[in-house]
């Protein structure tokens, strides 16, 4: 796992790099309407990142006699997510949709290290 998962990691980091470094071009290869699609893209970059950092941390939650605590962590961050979305769309438009599914998987990062943590408890 620690192998595989730095390859993983490293190649989502170069799929971040190579969406920042493309984003720029979107308008001068589908046209001018394209300027805030590549906006986008450029702040989504590294989204893969922070996605495959907490499959990472989720895998030995996998293991057989887990699963309550992962239904936890996914329930609990299946309500905030809602909650952040419904808040920062309505407040930041299309920013908001982004910082929230950010703010999503970091806070899923943290509740699975969490339970990771009450798992590895004696």
């Amino acid at each position: 796992l620690c192998i595989s998962g730095s390859v993983l990691m490293l190649l989502a980091m170069g799929a971040g790099v190579a969406l920042v470094w493309v984003a720029p071009l979107l308008p001068h290869l589908l046209g001018q309407g394209f300027e805030a699609s590549a906006a986008l893209l450029s702040t989504l970059a590294w989204l893969p990142t922070v996605q495959v950092l907490r499959k990472l941390i989720n895998y030995p939650l996998t293991l057989p006699g887990n699963s309550h605590l992962l239904g936890w962590v996914y329930g609990s961050g299946a309500v905030l997510s809602v909650a952040m979305t419904t808040i920062l769309i309505a407040t930041f438009g299309t920013q908001g949709a982004i910082m929230a599914m950010y703010a999503d998987e970091i806070v899923l990062v943290a509740l699975l290290l969490v339970a990771h943590w009450l798992w590895r408890r004696p």
